[in-house]
């Protein structure tokens, strides 16, 4: 029996393992042990494992089959002997020397189930950087030995700058799931949905290596770990909403559609048939208004009308996309743009089918016809003073169209509506 267990799961961590165990062995606590569950690394971390066990005598080790970190995360859980369970992953850090004796005691003295303290973004070099999880409010920075309400936490991020108290897991049953990624945030929404109170520390526990891997869209990089990862938006979501934390959950949500719309996800057919499959393309528990959810909703439901091929799923589209709003944002690309006006633009299946082949053979009267429906859209918005609007993405709108110096200088319209934009934007920013 010890106070504190520990748990690292390994993987082809053999350059990370000697800086994170020495962070581990600087801590003030000394009545630890780390559970290291070497997850059938291909390199020589079990070696290096084993020649620092030489060194750490609060070091064990176990050696297993590849099974994933979720697996490994619970092998580690039902293998501890301490009173608290911690966690740390192989390429990751403890900062601040004393936060984990400062963890225990404040646990110890609140009988606390859960007690957390903050965390730091590092660099590959181990220098600290902002957290961007605080500037974006994900999660709340405790400034002091105090406790707060579950949903005052935040969204269920970050869950290894916490210590949770070993008996509770094992009650509670709270494990991790056995996911490709995204196993994290639903073992923290257990945490959270069971406990009455959160005890925070105002340290730094933690340091996230955030660069290595690459991020999230280079390790969510097949078919099946897309899979997992839209499905644990899902999963996360009802058992924060059955547990009582449906403003937690509602805001988790809208972190699925920043998932969805990040870099190149937007035009990934993968996501749009995972998304319908596990949440329905017609879910309508979402926030409609987030303009995330209005990106990833024409780029998804204008794939499914080439693939339904169907003019009753058309029209329903159609009628959809008149109810967006996709004018007062800077967010909303130009292929993102064209995708909608070709759906709001066409008065039926085959007329949309014909305006996309157009487009595609570079049928320059349509692209004109089409730039200036566009730009009419755009503009003839009229305000109290009925004096025309421009609207934030008129910019983007025209810049990004390679067309677009030609057709203003051919089109008196064109013409009279760009002097109006020139009235509203220096275009050459």
């Amino acid at each position: 029996m010890c106070k504190i267990s520990v748990i690292m799961p390994v993987y082809n961590a053999e350059n990370f393992l000697e800086k994170s165990i020495e962070s581990i062995s600087k801590q003030t606590m000394d009545d630890l042990e780390l559970i290291c569950v070497d997850d059938g690394s291909t390199d020589d971390s079990l070696i290096v494992l084993n020649e620092l066990k030489l060194k750490y005598p609060f070091l064990k080790v176990i050696e297993r089959e590849h099974q994933g970190i979720g697996k490994t995360r619970n092998t580690g859980i039902n293998h501890a002997e301490g009173e608290y369970i911690a966690f740390l992953d192989a390429d990751d850090i403890y900062v601040d020397e004393n936060a984990l004796e400062a963890m225990y005691n404040f646990a110890i003295e609140n009988d606390a189930n859960f007690v957390s303290a903050n965390l730091s973004f590092i660099e590959q070099d181990y220098t600290i950087v902002n957290n961007p999880h605080y500037e974006m409010k994900d999660y709340a920075r405790f400034n002091e030995f105090s406790s707060i309400d579950p949903e005052d936490y935040g969204i269920p991020y970050a869950f290894y700058k916490g210590m949770f108290k070993a008996d509770f897991l094992l009650s509670k049953n709270i494990y991790f799931p056995d996911f490709l990624c995204g196993e994290d945030p639903i073992f923290l929404a257990n945490v959270l949905t069971n406990v009455d109170e959160v005890y925070t520390v105002p340290l730094n526990l933690y340091g996230y290596n955030h660069s290595v891997g690459g991020g999230v869209n280079a390790k969510i990089n097949t078919y099946d770990k897309k899979r997992d990862y839209i499905q644990h938006f899902h999963d996360t979501s009802e058992i924060l909403s059955r547990g009582g934390l449906q403003a937690t959950s509602d805001f988790y949500k809208i972190h699925l559609f920043r998932y969805l719309v990040w870099n190149e996800n937007k035009y990934d057919e993968d996501l749009f048939e995972l998304y319908d499959e596990i949440f329905d393309m017609y879910n309508d528990s979402f926030d409609k208004t987030d303009f995330n959810y209005v990106i990833f909703n024409i780029a998804a439901k204008f794939y499914f009308v080439k693939k339904y091929d169907s003019e009753e799923f058309f029209k329903k589209v159609n009628s959809e996309f008149l109810t967006f709003n996709v004018y007062d944002t800077n967010t909303i690309t130009y292929e993102i743009l064209n995708k909608y006006f070709l759906i709001v633009y066409s008065y039926s299946l085959n007329d949309f089918k014909n305006n996309c082949e157009k487009l595609s053979m570079n049928n320059i009267e349509f692209k004109k016809e089409f730039f200036e429906f566009k730009l009419n859209k755009f503009l003839f918005n009229y305000s109290i003073s009925d004096s025309r609007v421009v609207h934030k993405n008129t910019k983007n709108l025209i810049l990004e169209d390679p067309n677009f110096e030609s057709f203003f200088t051919s089109n008196k319209l064109l013409r009279n509506s760009y002097n109006v934009i020139q009235e509203n934007y220096d275009l050459n920013k």
